[in-house]
């Protein structure tokens, strides 16, 4: 069970996704739905959830760091293994 402390991050997060897309895109398509999932097996809930949404495509950031930045992050590895939907990988921009 979740802590009011964890939920409160998880509907927190929910709405920062939610401010990301465009007003642009509300009104041109449906609006899109965001949820956020915990889970200790990223990569499989990605996967899950991609399946029960019937998700088009998947999107993931790869940002793996030092030596491993030419390679994708350990979860996106993961889920090009295991997902069955189309899967965009992008790069977040240098920061």
């Amino acid at each position: 069970m979740l802590l009011a402390q964890e939920m409160s991050l998880l509907v927190r997060n929910c709405a920062q996704l939610q401010a990301l897309v465009p007003n642009e895109a509300r009104e041109r398509w449906l609006p899109p739905e965001v949820e956020v999932i915990a889970d200790a097996d990223v990569a499989l809930a990605i996967c899950r959830e991609a399946e029960r949404f019937a998700a088009d495509v998947v999107c993931v950031a790869s940002h793996g760091v030092g030596l491993s930045r030419a390679f994708h992050g350990s979860v996106t590895k993961a889920v090009l293994k295991q997902i069955r939907r189309p899967l965009l990988v992008f790069r977040r921009a240098e920061e």
